[in-house]
């Protein structure tokens, strides 16, 4: 912990890491309710490099994102945040005053379980936010659905191609307030496939997704010619897509 804080500043956090032995703590007598969240399961701590004790991972997640932390209400600069962090959660470093590169992959959004971690944990903190990025990914998936679909009209898909540019706008704000501004690495990546995972897997969404791997590629309605499976692609990967979000570009006749 910070020497520059002191422990009432942590008084808030969802789990009280400060007040426990980083390397020699209990998580789970500790704090109990880690045993209703999968992603914080032994199985997966095991997973994770065994020279990081589980309450350190718990540590460096709490400081890092809890919206309550003293360390996110001191360093907006998220780099230098996750440094202290870091730190404070007792990771390794080298003789030289770095981290070591197990630790680094970890700062960088690099570590798929310790990424899962964060996003519950997140969800544990911004319950609202993640229920409006299901919503609106929903309704994003809804208007794909008509895109795809060779039975369309025209002016049906121009409607539903506007209608996506503002829900990817909403979603991507709706992002940033969830994972606190942190887009780095693999993590957008990783909130999206716990979005369909966790949410999304009914057997309608699984037929429309196998659907749209078949139909996909069949349709092109921009002027420029990009593919609307390469501008879906744009999306789910969090690339920009501003030079086509003109749903005016759409062609008057459809092509297959």
């Amino acid at each position: 912990m910070d020497n520059n804080f002191n422990k009432t500043d942590f008084d808030y956090l969802l789990f009280k890491v400060h007040l426990v032995d980083l390397k020699n703590c209990d998580i789970y007598k500790q704090f109990p309710d880690l045993v209703y969240y999968p992603e914080f399961s032994k199985e997966n701590f095991e997973k994770i490099p065994k020279r990081f004790k589980p309450a350190q991972i718990l540590a460096y997640i709490a400081y890092t994102y809890d919206i309550n932390s003293p360390y996110v209400k001191v360093y907006d600069h998220l780099i230098k945040r996750k440094k202290q962090t870091a730190n404070a959660a007792l990771f390794d470093k080298r003789a030289t005053g770095e981290f070591v590169p197990d630790a680094e992959m970890i700062i960088a959004n690099k570590n798929t379980i310790v990424n899962a971690m964060i996003i519950r944990y997140r969800r544990l903190l911004k319950n609202s936010a993640w229920s409006s990025l299901i919503s609106y990914t929903e309704a994003l998936y809804d208007c794909e659905q008509v895109l795809v679909n060779p039975m369309a009209e025209s002016k049906e898909k121009t409607a539903n191609l506007a209608m996506s540019i503002t829900l990817r706008k909403e979603i991507e704000t709706l992002q940033k307030d969830f994972l606190g501004n942190d887009e780095g690495g693999d993590i957008i990546k990783e909130l999206y496939s716990a979005i369909e995972d966790v949410e999304l897997s009914t057997p309608e969404f699984i037929a429309f997704k196998l659907f749209k791997k078949e139909n996909l590629a069949l349709f092109n309605p921009y002027t420029n010619r990009i593919p609307l499976k390469k501008y879906m692609e744009l999306i789910k990967e969090g690339k920009s897509t501003k030079e086509y979000d003109n749903p005016e570009l759409i062609q008057s006749s459809d092509e297959y």
